[in-house]
């Protein structure tokens, strides 16, 4: 997506990432090096609720097409693996008290 892309009515990106996403280039991995395809969508944090209803969007219409979707959350996923490791709750004591960039270098 586009960095101007964010400025886009949703409906526009609803489409734009539809085009993409169900288009036989990345569904047939083109271009990929034959690696499993993947799209990262950025947007602004206040938009976070809307375009989660966007991607519920989005999935049901590929799905519809008989699109598999493979929906990871990135930060859930993050999070989940801090706890497996048994340091969710040090990482969330040190962020107060380092920087951005110490915390970063630590994840």
């Amino acid at each position: 997506m586009s960095a101007d892309s964010g400025k886009k009515p949703m409906n526009e990106r609803l489409q734009h990432l539809f085009n993409v996403v169900s288009g036989r280039r990345f569904l047939e991995k083109r271009a990929l090096n034959g690696e499993i395809p993947f799209y990262v969508c950025a947007y602004p944090p206040e938009e976070s609720v809307e375009m989660e209803r966007l991607q519920r969007q989005l999935v049901n219409r590929l799905e519809h097409i008989g699109v598999k979707v493979l929906d990871i959350n990135l930060y859930d996923l993050s999070i989940e693996i801090l706890k497996e490791r048994g340091i969710w709750e040090q990482i969330l004591d040190m962020e107060q008290s380092v920087s951005r960039e110490e915390l970063n270098e630590l994840l």
